[in-house]
Order: structure tokens, then C-alpha cells, then sequence
């Protein structure tokens, strides 16, 4: 088996250094870009919500009115 010379190992790790920050950056990239359209999400079925149920009110409402 071939022994790496210095300049070799030298390169190898800061190759494997680059490497493992691009994956920490992509693994950082996928969980914020997860947690912002989670968060949007909830934030649309919020006003979903109280929209229905301002809907219903005001149709119980109305409706209690009418004799």
C-alpha cells in the first residue's frame, strides 16, 4: 500500500474539510428553509381558522336575528 506524502494528507484533509462545511451548509440551507414554510404554513391555517370562524358567527348571528 502506498503511504501519502505530506502534501498529499495536507490536501486530503483540507479537501475533507470543504467538503464537510458544504454539508453542513446544505443540511443548515434544508432545515431553515423547512422551518420558515412550516412556520408560513401554520400562519395561513391561523387566518384559515379564524376566518371560518368569524364566518360561522356571523352566520349564527344573522340567522339568530330572522325570525
Amino acid at each position: 500500500m502506498n503511504r501519502l506524502t505530506d502534501t498529499q494528507m495536507t490536501a486530503r484533509n483540507r479537501r475533507n474539510l470543504w467538503i464537510a462545511f458544504v454539508l453542513v451548509g446544505f443540511i443548515v440551507m434544508i432545515f431553515s428553509t423547512t422551518f420558515l414554510r412550516m412556520q408560513q404554513n401554520a400562519e395561513n391555517a391561523r387566518a384559515a381558522n379564524l376566518a371560518r370562524s368569524a364566518a360561522i358567527t356571523s352566520s349564527t348571528v344573522t340567522a339568530g336575528a330572522q325570525p
